[in-house]
């Protein structure tokens, strides 16, 4: 009869954790934000068919980059389809492969962490699968166990604080309204900068390496150039104090030109005055962004025309 009872009391309790992964498990401010972004890139970059451009890197691409200036300048349909680093590098360029068609172009300007050995492997992409979109039938059962296991009372606690906040009204560091119709940031202003001014100043100087890429890079070259996609490797934008080695750029050009895809390096290789940024080192001030994007977009145009429509 005991070994009974502990029998029952052991798949109840598992029956009421799974009901709590399923039905309560939600970050609103931290991770669900992510889903209204997504949705409201993909949805302008659907508006418009094949020759495009689309601009897919973490927080520099969504931060330092303005599809809307690339737009004007090289006279293709743009979106910027970047989010934040925290997505694994694979499962933002898989997210993304059934939009891309023959003929686009790709703008890749990689954060430098990309190139520091990392396999890219994490399980955030299934994280946001199932805290955000329910998706459960993309995530096979392995997947989905290990999801499952990740589960823990900080994750239920963290998921209920912020369920809590975001029924008071606090709201997520960034939302749809912060974005241009091409899917860039906007709220990255000179007066919204003010309170990081100090922060910025205090960052200690970096110095880049090239340790190894990561191996979904190599992989989507590939496969975009056997589905008629050419994509263009960049360089993510920094301080301008960034020691950023000759080697360490050799290294990250010859990634993209060894894998039958191209790149770009703009005269200054990326690197701005700090009173150009706005929150952290990847995140130019919105003027800053526009000018950076002006600068690679005529050095696309210079240095590949026969790609581009000029104006």
């Amino acid at each position: 009869m005991k070994i009974r009872y502990i029998i029952a009391c052991a798949v109840l309790s598992l029956l009421i954790w799974c009901c709590l992964f399923l039905l309560v498990l939600k970050k609103p401010l931290t991770v669900g934000l992510y889903y209204d972004l997504f949705k409201h890139k993909t949805a302008h970059a659907e508006k418009s068919s094949a020759p495009r451009f689309f601009i897919i890197a973490g927080s520099n691409g969504f931060y330092s980059h303005d599809a809307g200036t690339f737009e004007k300048i090289l006279n293709l349909p743009a979106t910027n389809l970047s989010v934040a680093v925290m997505f694994p590098l694979n499962y933002l360029l898989e997210r993304y492969q059934s939009l891309l068609k023959p003929g686009d172009i790709v703008y890749l300007p990689l954060e430098y962490s990309n190139y520091s050995g990392g396999s890219g492997k994490s399980s955030f992409g299934d994280v946001y699968d199932i805290t955000i979109e329910r998706n459960f039938s993309k995530l096979s059962f392995k997947r989905f166990y290990n999801c499952f296991a990740r589960f823990d009372i900080n994750t239920l606690i963290e998921s209920a604080a912020e369920s809590t906040l975001a029924a008071a009204g606090v709201k997520p560091l960034v939302t749809v309204a912060d974005l241009t119709a091409y899917g860039d940031i906007s709220s990255n202003t000179e007066e919204n900068a003010k309170p990081y001014t100090s922060y910025i100043k205090s960052i200690p100087q970096a110095t880049m390496t090239f340790t190894a890429a990561d191996p979904c890079i190599k992989e989507f070259l590939l496969r975009a150039k056997n589905r008629g996609i050419t994509v263009i490797g960049g360089l993510p934008v920094n301080f301008a104090d960034t020691v950023v080695p000759e080697d360490v750029q050799n290294k990250i050009e010859t990634l993209f030109t060894g894998n039958q895809a191209l790149f770009i390096k703009a005269p200054n290789r990326s690197l701005y005055l700090r009173e150009d940024f706005f929150d952290t080192s990847y995140h130019l001030k919105r003027q800053a962004q526009i000018n950076h994007s002006e600068i690679i977009a005529r050095e696309m145009l210079k240095k590949y025309p026969g790609l581009f429509v000029k104006k």
